[in-house]
């Protein structure tokens, strides 16, 4: 499994490159300018919603698991809003 950590560094590293790459390759012909300039903007916000996703995690960490037999263990919905007599096991 590739760790949230992991992927937030991959997509940095590839945001990193596309900085770097893209305009040679605008220059050279073989990207339009505004296509790049989307590309970027997208790998942007998915560092940005990676991150977010990372700090959230963080935070429910703090909470600790949901309710014992929830259904929400180990499915992404621990700690939700949800008020835990509402929980089915």
């Amino acid at each position: 499994m590739i760790t949230l950590q992991e992927q937030i560094a991959e997509a940095q590293r590839e945001l990193a490159l596309r900085h770097s790459a893209y305009p040679k390759w605008i220059k050279a012909g073989k990207l339009d300018a505004g296509q790049a300039k989307y590309q970027i903007l997208v790998q942007q916000e998915i560092v940005r919603t990676l991150m977010r996703l990372d700090a959230e995690q963080r935070q429910l960490s703090l909470f600790g698991a949901g309710p014992k037999g929830c259904a929400c263990r180990g499915a992404g919905l621990v700690g939700d809003t949800v008020p835990s007599t509402q929980h089915e096991p």
